[in-house]
């Protein structure tokens, strides 16, 4: 039998809106998509696709960023306790 564990805060658990993703993840892709896909059909022809793909993804690029960023995510907590372990250390 499988165990799922429960965390003991739920305010930390986030609300999956669509495609398992939350309402900011949504709301930053969404503006990435629209004003990323356009500029690449815009310089698609006088730039060339590889070019035009560059900066599509140049744009983009900041939207995915604030969609994926957390402010105090576990990978951070993780991190600071190995650098505490590493100065206890040396």
């Amino acid at each position: 039998m499988a165990y799922v564990p429960v965390p003991k805060d739920l305010t930390k658990v986030k609300t999956k809106v669509m495609f398992n993703l939350t309402k900011r993840q949504l709301i930053c892709f969404t503006g990435g998509a629209l004003i990323g896909v356009p500029l690449f059909f815009l310089f698609r022809k006088p730039t060339g696709n590889s070019v035009a793909a560059m900066c599509m993804m140049l744009v983009m690029l900041p939207f995915f960023m604030l969609a994926m960023y957390e402010k105090h995510s576990f990978h951070r907590r993780q991190e600071r306790k190995f650098t505490r372990l590493r100065q206890q250390n040396h």
